[in-house]
């Protein structure tokens, strides 16, 4: 998250998870303002999030989508993303 921000690009840091965003947090507050004016912590499942915002581009990195240990649960995982999604994201 921090990386992508330091790059110039606003990120939206979904986890449903309490203390790995207060983890980040704790991050985001001895990062530069510009790190934490391009990064928004969403507390959220990725089974069901719902946000206003739609994206070019939704990654799931560090092996997280594994956390989706059904079908049922990898399916509506992907329908969220796929609803958040740009066209042609």
């Amino acid at each position: 998250t921090l990386a992508i921000a330091a790059a110039g690009i606003a990120v939206h840091a979904l986890d449903l998870d309490a203390p790995m965003l207060e983890r980040l947090r704790t991050k985001l507050d001895a990062a530069s303002a510009d790190v934490r004016s391009r990064t928004t912590v969403v507390a959220g499942d990725m089974r069901t999030f719902d946000l206003v915002e739609r994206f070019p581009l939704i990654i799931c990195p560090f092996r997280a989508f594994l956390h989706n240990v059904t079908e049922a649960d990898r399916l509506a995982c992907l329908g969220r993303v796929r609803h958040h999604l740009l066209p042609g994201g």
